[in-house]
């Protein structure tokens, strides 16, 4: 288990070992968001474990981003939405102080591919079964987007 080095990780470790007792987990404290230190790290401990099940689930939303990447991967949405759309992005992402923006794309985008391709590549060498699964919790976050648009065209 590797998350957030806090009180949550340690209650939800403790959940996990008394809910599978048949299950080995380590838990495995690192801020995916801070620097790069923390995928050695995961090498490090996970690695000699040889998972053959990888949850790529951490992330967390910063303001803004979520509305940016919405309109740049939505090419149904018309010109005249998509420039009202980037407008208000642009408002909501320009607030923010860019450590927390780019903490946001290393979580969310860099370290599911630097992780998944280690444990790929562990998974393919070894010959070992195994399955790789990208998750969004925060996705649900997103219900506001529409809300967000509707304002800005009315």
């Amino acid at each position: 288990m590797v998350a957030f080095p806090d009180e949550t990780l340690n209650k939800v470790h403790a959940q996990m070992e008394s809910d599978y007792k048949n299950v080995k987990f380590k838990k495995v404290g690192v801020d995916l968001g801070k620097n790069r230190d923390y995928f050695e790290i995961i090498k490090r401990e996970a690695t000699p474990l040889k998972p053959n099940l990888i949850f790529n689930n951490a992330g967390f939303i910063v303001t803004g981003v979520p509305l940016c990447l919405l309109c740049f991967l939505s090419p149904f949405l018309l010109k005249s939405l998509l420039f009202v759309c980037l407008f208000v992005c642009s408002q909501l992402f320009a607030d923010n102080v860019i450590e927390a923006n780019m903490a946001n794309y290393e979580c969310n985008a860099i370290a599911p591919v630097l992780i998944t391709h280690h444990f790929a590549n562990e998974l393919l060498n070894s010959k070992r079964k195994g399955a790789i699964f990208f998750t969004s919790s925060p996705a649900g976050e997103l219900v506001f987007i529409k809300e967000e648009v509707d304002r800005a065209i009315d």
